[in-house]
Formats: C-alpha cells, structure tokens, sequence
C-alpha cells in the first residue's frame, strides 16, 4: 500500500497542518508495473478475440472467488452519526490505512466516500458484498421463519414492559369504526344532493310567477294598442 510521508522541510509533521508530502516511489513503480502487465494480458486476449471475430473486452474478468452466502442482515450498527455536530482536524496525509481527507473510508475495499449517502450505496453494491463473500441475491424466509420472527418480536416487545396502561389494538372495533365513517361520509353526501335539489326547486318555484307576471304585461299592452316602441321597421 502506498504512503504519503509528510516532510519535515515544512514544518513538524505532528503540528495541526499538514506539511509537504513526498511519495513512495518503489510503491508506484510496482503499481505502473502491474498495470501494464494486466494491459499486455488484456491486448492478447482481444487479439485473440479478433481472430475469433468476437467483440474486444474492455477489461479482464475478475479471478474474485464466486460468493458463498446470500445478503446478510447487517447486525452491527454503522454508527454514522457518531461525528455528527462536530469539529474534526482532518489531516491531509493519509494515515496507516490509506485514508486521506475527510469522509467515510472502507476498510474492506480501501476506498474513501465523502459523504454517508455514497457509503451507503457503497457498503451495498456488488463490489464490496463480493469481497466480503455475499452476493446481491436474498434468501427467500420460509414460513417456519416468518413465525419464529413473529414470536420474536412479540417476545421483546413483552420483554420491553408494556405499560399497563397501554391501548391495545382491537382489530374488530376499528373495522367497525371504519364502517361507521363511511356511513357518515355518505349520509352527508346525500344531505347535501337533497339540500341542492330543494334550492334548485326554490328557485324555479320562484321564476314561473315571474314568467307569468310577464306574460301578463305583454298581453295587457298588446290590448291597449302598444305593440311597441322604437323602429317601425316591419318584422
């Protein structure tokens, strides 16, 4: 693993900033070597692969062994609030383990997140299940399972001390309730289609004396001889 070594030209190494850093150049030589092998190790693969007239491989298979168990439930917390609120000095150099900067490091893939949503999606994804020997399948729970976690957790929340005092769910008064609401609900849509029906009937009740009172007035003055006023234009 590499090492960034701070330099003591600038500056004590154990004083709050970081000073200049120097790098393990053997280190990077062996890296620059290992990846031009896998490069010269990828370029005969896809000659081959021409010859064969199949498509070039972006990238060698990985020789990672195939995983032996299913996603586990995670039993230790993550704890990423532990920091939270806080104000860390964080030292530029990486520390024994290869971390550098702030963040979230993983230990099992050597590889720094920056914040808990990318570490998250990291702990998660299939490389580091892989490396930790899980795939990204689950294990369906059979019934047998389903009740002993039943029984589980009714045996903890007994354990946790109900209170006495506490309301206990009644499944049968709360379909009852239900019932009762929608009961409710759709009496008082019927309450208000009866109270627009009478205010429509109010209302033509009141239009036809009107209507008639109107009639009237034409025919009395059809009588007197006042056909009109305005134009005699002839219709």
């Amino acid at each position: 693993m590499s090492q960034i070594k701070p330099a003591t030209g600038a500056g004590d190494s154990k004083g709050v900033g970081p000073g200049r850093r120097t790098w393990d150049k053997d280190e990077f030589s062996r890296k620059a070597v290992s990846r031009e092998k896998r490069q010269a190790e990828l370029d005969s693969v896809n000659a081959e692969r021409r010859m064969q007239g199949l498509p070039p491989l972006k990238r060698l298979k990985s020789n990672a062994p195939e995983p032996e168990l299913a996603m586990q439930h995670r039993r230790a917390p993550l704890d990423l609030e532990r920091n939270q609120g806080k104000t860390l000095m964080v030292d530029l150099a990486s520390d024994a383990k290869g971390q550098t900067g702030p963040g979230f490091y993983c230990e099992v893939c050597r590889k720094l997140l920056k914040d808990n949503l990318a570490y998250l999606d990291h702990i998660n994804g299939r490389v580091h299940l892989m490396r930790i020997g899980q795939s990204t399948q689950q294990d369906r729970a059979t019934l047998d399972e389903v009740y002993q976690m039943l029984d589980k957790l009714t045996s903890e929340a007994e354990a946790g001390g109900a209170s006495k005092n506490s309301v206990v769910y009644d499944f049968d008064r709360r379909i009852q309730q239900i019932a009762e609401q929608e009961e409710k609900a759709r009496e008082e849509k019927r309450a208000k289609r009866r109270q627009q029906k009478q205010l429509k009937k109010s209302a033509s009740s009141h239009a036809e004396p009107q209507a008639a009172a109107q009639d009237g007035e034409a025919a009395m003055m059809a009588a007197m001889g006042f056909g009109g006023f305005g134009s005699t234009k002839k219709r």
